[in-house]
């Protein structure tokens, strides 16, 4: 719904309100999208970590992996810090 190019007042107001605001929230949710998506991915995961060793001790424990797997399953994990 664009106004005639003829009233410079209302073309701006116009140009304004349907495409620079529409495209400025796109772009805050663009980066609030990242950001968020970033700090995900850096954030430190020390409490699957824990969860992942306790889980190897278990199934060495129940037999179901031997040492040695739970050797190597376990060095993997903690070379991923």
């Amino acid at each position: 719904m664009f106004f005639s190019p003829g009233s410079s007042a209302l073309f701006l107001y116009s140009l304004l309100l349907q495409v620079l605001i529409p495209l400025a929230i796109v772009g805050l949710l663009v980066a609030l999208v990242v950001g968020s998506w970033r700090r995900r991915r850096t954030e430190p995961q020390s409490s699957s970590l824990v969860e992942r060793l306790r889980e190897l001790d278990r199934l060495l424990a129940d037999g179901v992996i031997t040492p040695d797997e739970h050797a190597a399953a376990r060095a993997r994990l903690l070379g991923t810090l």
